[in-house]
This record gives structure tokens, sequence and C-alpha cells, in this order.
């Protein structure tokens, strides 16, 4: 039986004409590992919050639950990963939804100068950025998970966003089941990214955060984390690593993760 492994990566985004996340993973898709035992896809996600909302449930075999969620073409994305005219996943996509689903779930996103950071865990509220769109995240009213103003992050004057709508019975912060600091120790002993990765708490509260809490979120919902989900942030290009080292992490990160969780022996 194969496992299946579905990598994101985002699209266009302000200076980042080709975005480094994209160009990391994308060399990966339709490639096959683990004497074909392991089948990776890929696809780019618009850095757009209702792209997200509409994208994600759908990777968990789930239909959107948020009236918020639209799918969006983004006209400067690359179209072998992108949605070519804009329609829900898998249409327009270049992949094949699996029929038994995904096994394991990869985002990857660009961050910071210095180093690889492997994610543990993503937030519900506190998004303040436009998107790519130019638009904000889903105005959510704090009193429907429980909370006062002053137990989120200050917020602008729109008020507290996030995932409201579809999205209550969902904690204020979703954690991996994964675990990521097996992951981070297994990827500092590649000689390309030695001691370069570290673990995270902290997504950003932007678009990766976003996304990889609508994951964590979706695969609870889906199955009780059937489809276990986890977030790498990578830095821009040559900051200091290059895309190829980037590359290689994510692919090993794959490899050690689809290992840990049982399915094969590498």
């Amino acid at each position: 039986m194969v496992f299946e492994v579905l990598i994101t990566g985002f699209g266009p985004f302000a200076s980042f004409k080709l975005n480094p996340s994209w160009l990391a993973v994308k060399g990966l898709h339709g490639t096959y590992h683990c004497q074909g035992k392991l089948h990776v896809q890929c696809l780019q996600v618009p850095v757009c919050y209702s792209a997200v909302l509409d994208t994600i449930p759908r990777l968990y075999g789930l239909q959107p639950s948020s009236r918020s969620a639209k799918p969006w073409l983004d006209p400067n994305g690359d179209l072998s990963g992108a949605a070519g005219d804009g329609s829900p996943y898998p249409c327009g996509y270049q992949v094949q939804h699996p029929s038994s689903g995904y096994d394991l779930i990869l985002h990857v996103g660009v961050g910071k100068a210095g180093g690889i950071e492997c994610e543990t865990q993503a937030h519900k509220s506190g998004y303040r950025l436009r998107d790519s769109n130019k638009s904000l995240a889903p105005l959510i009213s704090a009193g429907r998970h429980g909370q006062t103003i002053e137990q989120v992050p200050k917020q602008d004057d729109s008020g507290i966003r996030g995932f409201g709508q579809g999205y209550e019975d969902f904690e204020e912060i979703e954690k991996s089941l994964l675990n990521v600091d097996n992951l981070v120790q297994r990827l500092n002993t590649i000689e390309s990214v030695r001691g370069l990765v570290t673990a995270s708490i902290d997504p950003g509260r932007f678009l990766c955060d976003f996304i990889y809490y609508c994951s964590l979120a979706e695969g609870k919902r889906a199955g009780g984390g059937k489809t276990p989900c986890v977030f790498i942030h990578i830095p821009p290009i040559d900051q200091p690593l290059s895309t190829e080292a980037c590359s290689e992490a994510i692919k090993e990160a794959i490899l050690f993760l689809a290992k840990s969780l049982g399915h094969f022996e590498s």
C-alpha cells in the first residue's frame, strides 16, 4: 500500500514574486520514494485567507464550513502548482486526491532568515495583516470561543479576526500530533542544514499560522488526526540556506515522519 503525502507551498506575495516555499517543494511533485511505497504530490496555495478556508477542508475530504471560504486563482502564481482556472480543489490542480485520503500533510512557508523552524502549534485568532488579495481574515467574536478581548493578542480597529463560524468547537491553540522535537533532531543530522533547525511555537499570525491552524482543525474534524500534519518554515533563499538544501530537508522530513508513523521501514 502506497503512503500518500501532500506538500503545500505558497504562491507569490509582496517581494516574493517566486515564493521560496514553492521553489523548495515543487520539484518533489509526482515523485516516488522507498521503492515506490511513498508518493509525493505538491500544490501551491494562494497567500489568501479565503482560499485557505476553501482548499484545506477539501484536503481532508470535507466541504468548507466557513462562509468566507472561496477559491481564488492567484494570477501571478506558478500554474504548474496552482489552480489554473481558480476552481475548487482538486479541479484545476495537477494533483489526484487519493481515494483513501492522504497519510501525511506537510505545509511549507517562508519565514525569517537564519534557518528552518518546525512549528508545533497554530493560533485561532489574532490575524491583522492583509493577504495578497488585500483582504483581511474573517471577523470573529471573541465570545464565540469563550474569551474576553483581554485574552487575545492586541487587535486593530477591525476587531478580532481569525477562525469563527464553522470553527467554534476548536481551541484557541491547536497542536500537532506529531513529535516535532524528534523531527528537529533528525533534520539537524543532515549536513546541509545541521544546527540550523529548531522547533517553534509561533508561526506568525499570518497565512502560515492560518493554514496550519486550519489544517490541524480540519484533521481533527475529519477523524481525530487520522491524517497528521505539520508546518515547516524555511528561510528566504540563501539566508543562509539554498533552495536545494531546504528541499533536501523537506524530503528527509516526509521520509522520517512516514517511518515514525509506522507505515514502512526505511
